[in-house]
C-alpha cells in the first residue's frame, strides 16, 4: 500500500482537526493541500513510523497550513459558480476602466497641446511661462511678481486669459469625458 494512501485513511480525523482550529469552511481544501505538501516535500520515513501513520507529523503540517491560511486568506480564495456573474462584470468594469484611462490620456494630451499653443508671442506674449510658474512651482501672484518684475494685475489678467482660453478649447472634450463618451475625445 502506498504510504500516502495510508496517511489519507485518517482523512476525517484531519478534517476534524482543521475544523477544531476554527477553519470550517476551508477544512477540506487545507487537508488536500496537506496531502500535496506531504507528497512533494516529505517521504514515507517521516509519515509512517513502525507501520503506523505519524499523526503528530501530519498534524504539524496541518497546523502550519492553518496558520498560513489565517495569515494570508487570499492565498486560498475560491470562487463559487454563483460569483461568476460578479467576476464577469468585474472584467467588463476593468475594460471600461481601460477605456477611461485611454480617454483621460487623450484628454491630457489635447490639454497640453493647447497649453503649448500659448507660446505664440504675437497672440500671448508671456502666458505659457507665467502659467508654468503658477501651476508647477506653486508660486503666488506676488512671488511671480517679485521673480519676474511683471505687475500683479498683469499676472492676474494673463492667468485669467489663459484659463479662459483653455476652458474654451477643451470644454467639449471635458464634457465628453464627464459623460463617459470616451470615443468622442
Amino acid at each position: 500500500m502506498d504510504w500516502l494512501t495510508q496517511v489519507a485513511r485518517h482523512h476525517s480525523v484531519y478534517i476534524g482537526y482543521v475544523k477544531g482550529m476554527g477553519i470550517s469552511t476551508q477544512a477540506e481544501d487545507i487537508v488536500q493541500e496537506c496531502y500535496l505538501r506531504l507528497h512533494k516535500y516529505s517521504n514515507a520515513d517521516k509519515c509512517i513510523t513502525e507501520g503506523k501513520v505519524n499523526k503528530h507529523y501530519v498534524w504539524r503540517v496541518l497546523y502550519s497550513l492553518c496558520n498560513d491560511y489565517r495569515r494570508d486568506s487570499k492565498r486560498f480564495s475560491i470562487q463559487s459558480l454563483e460569483d461568476a456573474d460578479t467576476f464577469i462584470s468585474n472584467i467588463e468594469y476593468e475594460q471600461q476602466d481601460t477605456e477611461m484611462e485611454e480617454a483621460f490620456e487623450r484628454f491630457i494630451n489635447k490639454t497640453l497641446e493647447e497649453v503649448n499653443k500659448l507660446d505664440d508671442p504675437t497672440k500671448f506674449p508671456y502666458n505659457k511661462e507665467l502659467l508654468n510658474l503658477y501651476v508647477y512651482s506653486d508660486m503666488s501672484y506676488r512671488s511671480i511678481n517679485a521673480a519676474t518684475s511683471i505687475s500683479t494685475s498683469s499676472i492676474y489678467n494673463t492667468m485669467k486669459q489663459c484659463k479662459e482660453y483653455l476652458r474654451e478649447q477643451i470644454a467639449e472634450d471635458f464634457e465628453d469625458f464627464n459623460n463617459q463618451q470616451y470615443d468622442l475625445i
